[in-house]
Order: C-alpha cells, then sequence, then structure tokens
C-alpha cells in the first residue's frame, strides 16, 4: 500500500520500537518500563496523602506553639485551684477500631471515674408507665419534682 495524505507512512522508528519487543531483551524492558510507571504512578497518588499528613503535622505543630501561653495559664490556673494533675489521659477508638490515649485538661474532679461508679449505684433506674393508647409515660414522683425544682434554681434549665 502507497502512503496517501489519509494514511502517511509508519515512522520506521516506531517500527523498530515495537519489534524491538518480540526479543527476550525487549520483553524485559517493556516489563521494566511499565513496573516503574506503575511505581511512579502509586507514589503520585500515595504522595497527595504524605503531603497532606505533613500538612496537618505543620500546622498542629504551628497551633500549639501560637497556643501555649493560653496552654500554661489554663495549666497553672488547673494547678492552683486543686494541685491535682493538670491533664487527664482518655482512651479513645481510632480508624480501624485502633485505641489511643487522648490528653486533655481535666475540668473534673481528681478521682471522677471512680466516683462515677458509686453515683451510677445511686442512681435509680426511671420506672416507666404504660397508657391505654401503648404510649410509655415515665412515673413522676415528689422526690423528682423536687431535686429538678432544685435544679432549676442554681441554673437555668427548661422544663422538661
Amino acid at each position: 500500500m502507497k502512503p496517501t495524505e489519509t494514511s502517511p507512512a509508519l515512522n520506521p522508528r516506531l517500527v523498530e520500537h515495537f519489534a524491538s519487543f518480540e526479543t527476550r531483551r525487549g520483553r524485559w524492558r517493556l516489563q521494566c518500563y511499565l513496573g516503574l510507571k506503575r511505581l511512579l504512578w502509586r507514589y503520585l497518588v500515595n504522595g497527595s496523602y504524605l503531603a497532606k499528613r505533613v500538612l496537618d503535622w505543620v500546622a498542629s505543630l504551628c497551633a500549639l506553639v501560637l497556643l501555649s501561653p493560653l496552654f500554661l495559664l489554663i495549666a497553672v490556673l488547673i494547678k492552683i485551684e486543686d494541685r491535682g494533675p493538670v491533664f487527664f489521659p482518655q482512651t479513645r477508638v481510632g480508624l480501624l477500631g485502633l485505641e489511643f490515649q487522648m490528653f486533655k485538661f481535666r475540668s473534673m474532679h481528681v478521682n471522677a471515674e471512680q466516683r462515677l461508679q458509686g453515683l451510677l449505684e445511686k442512681n435509680r433506674p426511671a420506672v416507666l408507665d404504660f397508657d391505654e393508647d401503648g404510649d410509655e409515660d415515665e412515673q413522676r414522683t415528689e422526690e423528682d419534682e423536687g431535686a429538678e425544682a432544685c435544679d432549676q434554681i442554681k441554673r437555668p434549665l427548661g422544663q422538661v
């Protein structure tokens, strides 16, 4: 077939290039080239994750430096108030269910978690009553209403 304007002649270098893949060395070169391209693509895709991680780290570091005077003031005030530890370690569940320790400024009593168990034992469950139409209503006692009225005097709460 003679080359025309609509079908240009094949470039001899292109033919030589693809013909080289028919040899053992040519196939090996092609596999190395494709493997390198896949590896570079993977680095490009994972590189965006790495860039985000680095940006998060730098932003956190800057925020810590800028807010450190405020954090120091809060720590001193907590220490002055009741001489307990400044930080409260709390276990949280993160990505893929992995647990990690998070440190927070302590805003509760020193032994708040131990006191919680005692308070839960004293707390009685609410008694539910079912009306004729099937709706459940919580039975109220005068004791409950008195405690609620005291809470409303101490601090502004809405009536539930």
